[in-house]
């Protein structure tokens, strides 16, 4: 569904220049306040992580007419599922604090929150080359 191509799209590039905000102020000018933004209003954060899981879902059961079933939208629909996955990590990151997360959630942590910038301009990298090359195989 061409719907879904665009939320992929839209939601893939917001999830990653969250992660990666921090980073990308430093190197080239974001919308003044884009960082403080979105610590400022965490349901956005967690409206765009969900969003991109969902999307990301999606992608891989409706197929967009003409394409490959499955590994047509394979990086976008991976990329959407890591995005909001990782967005929710960080999100709950505090409630967890509290009480203990368990082994799992602890590794997770560590394996995508400690690379939360290769994670965010991962997923902008294949944000834009989704929106650029719309009928190439895995993208």
């Amino acid at each position: 569904m061409v719907q879904f191509y665009l939320l992929s799209v839209v939601a893939n590039l917001l999830a990653g220049a969250i992660l990666a905000a921090s980073f990308l102020e430093r190197r080239i000018s974001l919308p003044k306040g884009f960082l403080s933004y979105v610590e400022g209003h965490r349901s956005f954060e967690l409206a765009v992580a969900l969003s991109a899981f969902a999307v990301g879902i999606c992608k891989l059961i409706f197929v967009t007419p003409g394409d490959v079933p499955v590994v047509g939208d394979l990086l976008p629909a991976l990329a959407g599922i890591v995005l909001g996955f990782t967005l929710w990590l960080d999100f709950s990151k505090d409630r967890r604090a509290e009480a203990a997360g368990g082994p799992f959630i602890e590794r997770c942590e560590r394996l995508f929150l400690d690379h939360r910038t290769a994670v965010g301009l991962s997923g902008i990298a294949i944000a834009l080359l989704h929106f650029l090359a719309p009928a190439v195989l895995f993208l």
